[in-house]
């Protein structure tokens, strides 16, 4: 029989307008047995065919959705349309300019938003990582492995199962190459970062902010700079590059502590101060610096977390305004879709009143270039980062 996935009148809207996620409750009626990361049909309440993807029924997203009626009249597999996908990302990016003489390291491919939900790429100089967060990426590994093998025949390939994301999925062992002799040295505008795959998060280090550092770097110079949070030395590094007269960068793990040594060490930046330890301890010195840059990790993973992230953001900026003083600058970031740009804007200039601080926004940032958004997929836009003037 043939397999139909039929929607929902209330909830159609969205998918027909081009997002990529159908939820179990957008579904009306599930014609046939599909199995899980079988390539499915998709139908509009009226039983008319709008596009065709993934189904998964151990999966929130119970059909990630690759290919629209207007693409299906040139391909019909699974396999076409995913070149077609992973062409038209490369080409993107080749349009953006990457590789640069600035930077050897960027996103191939940004999942949702270049319309391969479930599957990110990205580039560090001669090693491309492949993270795969879909049940349908891991069944399908070795075929999506053959295209790119054929489409970037020059790079080493390094498939990466994420662990969480793909449990969440309903697939139990992500397959991880072996990535003990896996390393690369790539470069941001004037910084150098060595990475070694076998210790990392994510794919590498976070490339979606490469634009914020280079924005600290404009600033940086003559400045005393603090940088918590700085997990391999980002912001640190980038700020002691550009000629800060000191800077102090904090992080609770002491192996992301070492290797960011390691990285001033390439850098010629010694005189970095490098401290194992939370960020929290280290917030009443705020008045001491310029510039504070706090980017910790994802609060807020799921809206279920939102509540207690805020609270932490609360504490964090109420903490910093008490002891900054007039004339310094924040950069504030929140790296999770379910906090708005507009609601972190609106806690951070509560907890500033609440301190009798005035401030400014200098600006309002997203992730870099190379992580495109889709207007009708707010979930795409996770990075918010905030450039605050204290008056």
């Amino acid at each position: 029989m043939l397999t139909k996935i039929i929607l929902s009148y209330a909830k159609q809207p969205k998918i027909l307008a081009g997002h990529p996620w159908v939820f179990p409750k957008a579904i009306h009626e599930v014609i046939g047995q599909p199995e899980a990361g079988e390539w499915v049909e998709v139908y509009d309440s009226k039983e008319q065919k709008i596009g065709r993807g993934f189904y998964n029924p151990n999966s929130m997203y119970r059909v990630r959705m690759l290919a629209d009626q207007s693409l299906l009249k040139q391909f019909s597999k699974w396999q076409d349309v995913v070149r077609y996908r992973l062409e038209q990302a490369f080409l993107l990016r080749h349009t953006m300019g990457f590789p640069s003489k600035a930077t050897n390291a960027f996103r191939l491919l940004n999942s949702e938003s270049d319309g391969l939900s479930g599957l990110i790429i990205d580039a560090f100089n001669d090693i491309v990582v492949i993270a795969s967060n879909a049940y349908w990426t891991e069944l399908y590994r070795g075929e999506i492995l053959e295209i790119l093998k054929d489409l970037i025949p020059d790079k080493k390939l390094l498939w990466m199962g994420q662990t969480k994301a793909l449990a969440q999925d309903g697939w139990d062992t992500p397959y991880q190459d072996d990535t003990k002799e896996m390393h690369t040295k790539i470069k941001e505008a004037a910084v150098i970062f060595e990475i070694n795959f076998k210790n990392i998060q994510k794919t590498g280090i976070f490339i979606d902010q490469r634009e914020n550092h280079q924005r600290i770097a404009q600033l940086a110079q003559g400045k005393r700079v603090l940088d918590l949070y700085t997990y391999h030395g980002g912001f640190a590094l980038h700020a002691a590059k550009a000629g800060a007269s000191y800077v102090t960068a904090v992080d609770s793990s002491a192996h992301a502590i070492e290797h960011a040594k390691h990285n001033a060490t390439l850098n010629k930046t010694p005189d970095i101060n490098w401290c194992v330890g939370d960020a929290k301890d280290y917030l009443t010195s705020a008045g001491d610096y310029d510039i504070v840059i706090l980017d910790p990790p994802k609060l807020a993973p799921s809206k279920r977390h939102v509540i207690a992230a805020k609270n932490l953001y609360r504490f964090l900026h109420a903490e910093l305004f008490k002891y900054m003083k007039p004339g310094s600058i924040l950069m504030t970031c929140d790296c999770s879709s379910a906090i708005s740009t507009h609601e972190l804007t609106t806690l951070v200039a509560q907890q500033a009143l609440a301190e009798h601080k005035s401030i400014q926004i200098l600006g309002s940032y997203g992730a870099a270039i190379c992580h495109p958004t889709l207007p009708i997929f707010p979930e795409g836009n996770y990075l918010t980062a905030l450039l605050i003037a204290i008056k």
